[in-house]
């Protein structure tokens, strides 16, 4: 509120820190889902053996939804991956534009110093002067 306004940069930074969290809590939570899901097909070995039908379909159940929630992190851990590198670019194609804002002003300066039509002069006087000493050597060798 009373700071400065955070610049591109500085919000992109941030922007990604805040990605790369989340993407971290993506995994940590599909850890535990895995670890859930182990759970599951033991406990559904165990009931099985023990030949407990009922407990065995309540926990195949329960093993579907944990597999759908595990699905579901995976494809949002891609979306979240999308928009860190979206975002990136996005940050690089600012800082492009920066770059060549400051190099058009500088193009801008030097050619309010230099006189173009005076450049060309010079140009071409050089250019007559070369073509005379050419041919001063040529005429020199023979």
């Amino acid at each position: 509120m009373f700071g400065k306004k955070p610049t591109v940069t500085e919000q992109a930074k941030a922007h990604s820190r805040e990605l790369r969290t989340t993407d971290r809590e993506l995994v940590r939570d599909r850890r535990k889902l895995e670890a859930e899901e182990q759970r599951l097909v033991n406990e559904i070995k165990k009931n099985a053996a023990t030949n407990n039908k009922k407990a065995v379909e309540i926990l195949a159940k329960q093993l579907v939804k944990v597999r759908n929630q595990k699905t579901k992190s995976l494809e949002a851990s891609g979306h979240i991956q999308g928009l860190a590198t979206q975002s990136t670019m996005m940050a690089s194609s600012v800082r492009m534009a920066d770059a060549m804002g400051t190099t058009a002003k500088t193009m801008a300066k030097m050619n309010k110093v230099m006189n173009p039509e005076e450049m060309s002069k010079v140009t071409q006087q050089y250019a007559q002067e070369h073509t005379k000493l050419t041919i001063t050597d040529e005429m020199s060798m023979y």
